[in-house]
């Protein structure tokens, strides 16, 4: 693949990845959203920063977050 073959590409990639991003803030920068869906919006990073650290919390061999499937005893445990 020559240079500019690879520069028109790699421009292009851009273009496709930048347009679906740019044009519905263009499209909505001038649009007067209802108040609702204002409000709805403002919970969304909240929610992104609360979610982050949930696939972070231990758990157990089963998966579960309780401890209940590893107590010494429990069927279907090898211990």
């Amino acid at each position: 693949m020559s240079d500019t073959a690879l520069a028109l590409t790699i421009a292009g990639m851009a273009a496709v990845s930048f347009g679906p991003r740019l044009l519905p803030t263009l499209l909505l920068a001038a649009a007067a959203l209802p108040a609702p869906v204002v409000a709805w919006l403002r919970q969304v990073p909240p929610a992104v920063i609360a979610a982050l650290p949930a696939p972070a919390r231990p758990t157990s061999a089963c998966g579960s977050p309780c401890r209940r499937c590893c107590r010494p005893g429990t069927p279907g445990t090898s211990t």
